[in-house]
């Protein structure tokens, strides 16, 4: 069963593809109106960024300056900055730790996301719940029974 990887800052270091995991405030993101930033939910003072003033491809959290390589929007399933980079999972690899970078917009599913607000966010299916996209329970035994 696929698991539900998120975003997640580590102060002013990189942004990491981590497993989801309930109630971790490193990773969640709130928009903020002020200063037009995606900041985090844990460190407060820092926003998504795009290091070396926008001159790298690595995405960090850091403290928070409202200038185009913090300046990201949701669209069309893409956060995308200012000047059309993309936020990216590097090496188009669903795995723990994976770095987020910034990259031009090639439209794969490595720079596609969802948001989901943690209010309405139930998380994975635990053991012995119904995974609705799969029809089957989590961790309950079964059969495989023929109909002929």
């Amino acid at each position: 069963m696929p698991m539900k990887r998120v975003a997640e800052c580590h102060g002013a270091n990189n942004v990491w593809l981590k497993r989801w995991r309930k109630n971790v405030a490193a990773q969640q993101w709130y928009f903020d109106e002020v200063s037009k930033t995606l900041k985090n939910n844990y460190w407060k003072s820092h926003s998504l960024d795009i290091q070396s003033n926008g001159g790298s491809t690595n995405i960090r959290c850091t403290t928070t300056n409202s200038r185009w390589w913090q300046m990201f929007r949701y669209q069309d399933s893409f956060v995308v900055n200012e000047r059309g980079k993309v936020v990216h999972v590097q090496g188009n690899v669903d795995a723990e730790n994976r770095n987020i970078e910034a990259r031009p917009k090639d439209g794969k599913i490595n720079q596609q996301w969802d948001i989901v607000y943690a209010d309405e966010w139930k998380g994975e299916p635990g053991k012995g719940e119904l995974n609705e996209k799969f029809g089957l329970y989590v961790e309950r035994d079964f059969h495989v029974v023929s109909q002929l």
